[in-house]
């Protein structure tokens, strides 16, 4: 059934999982300040987006946890599902998606903010 606060939700969810994607591409964009090669970063951060529509739990630990707190991709997809695939096994971590993609926002702009004030140019 869908309500005012399970739309309200949706429209959190949908742009918490927008701030997540657009900051791990972004931060491995930033890898271009001080890195001469950044193509295997960015190659590995769009590779990381594969990841992004399976479920965390046919991860093993090690990578649950590093898709959930490290490089935060589950909330991309997966723990923002639960709340309207399966309400009554909802992970409290979905109404932590708007804090986590504000959070890893504000970390990327503060990594830009660092490359552009350090970037010296090739002088050409």
């Amino acid at each position: 059934m869908w309500t005012v606060p399970r739309l309200i939700l949706l429209i959190l969810a949908l742009l918490s999982a927008s701030l997540v994607q657009i900051s791990i591409t972004v931060m491995a964009g930033c890898a271009a300040f001080w890195v001469v090669d950044s193509y295997p970063v960015l190659g590995l951060a769009w590779k990381l987006r594969e990841f992004a529509p399976y479920p965390m739990s046919i991860f093993d630990g090690a990578f649950r946890f590093t898709f959930t707190y490290i490089l935060p991709i589950g909330f991309v997809a997966f723990y923002p599902s639960q709340f309207f695939l399966r309400p009554e096994q909802v992970s409290p971590l979905i109404y932590f998606s708007p804090l986590i993609g504000m959070a890893l926002f504000g970390l990327t702009y503060w990594v830009w903010t660092l490359g552009v004030n350090s970037y010296s140019g090739t002088g050409s």
